[in-house]
This record gives C-alpha cells, sequence and structure tokens, in this order.
C-alpha cells in the first residue's frame, strides 16, 4: 500500500515542498522516503523585464530591456531550483552538457520587483559546495559586493500575474540635485523637481537648468 501527501514548509521567502510516500516492505517494516522539491511562492512567480544594456549618448540614453519568466520551480534559462536557504535559492542548468550551478539571493522588494544579488552570470560551479560558498548574505548585499539585477513585473493581458499599483514611499515635492557617469550629466543647483502629484503611485521627475537637455 503507498500513501503520496505533499506538506508545503515554509522558511524565509523561499520553500520547500516535501513529498513523503509510506511504503511496506516484504517484511511489513513501515519505510518513509522523502524527497524534497524547491519551488518560489506564487508572489515570485510571472514575467519579468530587466535591464540588459544601455548605450549612452548626449542628451539621453537607450536601453535594452530582456524578459525574464520565474517558473513555479526555474528560472529559465538560469536553471532549476535546486535547493534554498533562506534568501538564499541554487539554480541547477543542465542544459549545456554538464552541470552548470549558481547561487542567487533574491528579495522581494514589492510585488512588481524582485531585487536579485548574485557572483554573476559568467560564471558556475559543477558542484554544489563551490557554488554554495558565493552565496550573498545580508552584509555582503549592504555592502554591494555582488553582481545586481533588478526584475520588474510586465503587465500580462488576461492573468492574475498583473502589476499592482502600490503608493511611493516619498510623498510631497522635493528639489534636488543630480549627477551621473562621473559628472558628464549633472544638475549642480537644485532646481529639478521630484514629486508623487497628481497620483500617489507614481513618481514624476522634472530636470531643470542641466548640462544636458532638459524637459
Amino acid at each position: 500500500m503507498s500513501h503520496m501527501v505533499q506538506i508545503p514548509l515554509f522558511s524565509g521567502v523561499l520553500a520547500n515542498t516535501k513529498t513523503i510516500e509510506s511504503l511496506y516492505n516484504q517484511n511489513g517494516l513501515h519505510v518513509v522516503q522523502a524527497s524534497c522539491i524547491c519551488y518560489f511562492p506564487i508572489e515570485y512567480q510571472g514575467t519579468f523585464v530587466t535591464q540588459t544594456q544601455a548605450s549612452a549618448a548626449f542628451g539621453g540614453h537607450t536601453v535594452t530591456y530582456s524578459e525574464i519568466t520565474v517558473e513555479v520551480d526555474s528560472i529559465p534559462p538560469w536553471g532549476r531550483c535546486h535547493r534554498r536557504r533562506g534568501n538564499n535559492v541554487i539554480l541547477k542548468d543542465t542544459t549545456g552538457g554538464e552541470d552548470c550551478i549558481r547561487c542567487f539571493h533574491l528579495t522581494l522588494k514589492s510585488l512588481n520587483v524582485i531585487q536579485i544579488h548574485t557572483e554573476g552570470l559568467a560564471r558556475c560551479y559543477t558542484n554544489e559546495e563551490a557554488a554554495r560558498a558565493t552565496c550573498p548574505d545580508e552584509r555582503a548585499v549592504m555592502e554591494r559586493r555582488f553582481k545586481e539585477i533588478l526584475l520588474f513585473r510586465k503587465h500580462e493581458q488576461g492573468t492574475t500575474m498583473t502589476v499592482e499599483d502600490l503608493f511611493c514611499p516619498i510623498s510631497g515635492r522635493f528639489r534636488f540635485t543630480y549627477s551621473a557617469n562621473h559628472g558628464e550629466f549633472q544638475c549642480d543647483q537644485p532646481y529639478s523637481e521630484l514629486s508623487n502629484c497628481p497620483s500617489g503611485n507614481a513618481l514624476n521627475v522634472k530636470f531643470r537648468q542641466c548640462a544636458f537637455p532638459t524637459w
């Protein structure tokens, strides 16, 4: 006789499902076999876009985005969810003929944004221990010692995975100075404006008297 049950175990923001199968051997001895399946909670799943390239030219940027889909138990093309510990998840990709194992640190910043920290996509390992040694801890994340990847949820018509309207944590009108690209683009006087008006779920930015064309 065989009984199959699924028990969801939640720890941190990522979870495993443990499948327990009860068997009886020839001597009537009760044997329990267990295996763990790594998966992503529903709030992590969906189609996202991430910035992959930005070419700078005076007066503007051309930004390229690519799509990343977080499935129930995988993030193609990075690999399948192999193991997790807290916010760290080990992804294993076998499509190249040999194991490519990497560690990713996932943080759900909001229902629309996932922040990922990793050693990098150009390097992977063939054994889990080596990959686990590269897992970022909270201090390393705060000190920005790892590559950061931001995933922005993409609106999908006819599905429950839609972009949620969230109120901005910055409320009111502000003036600011701005500097980017080692001072190539800057607004050194506080004439530029930022506000969450007229809608509370969006920030309006107006650049004024800057070293690049403003609007």
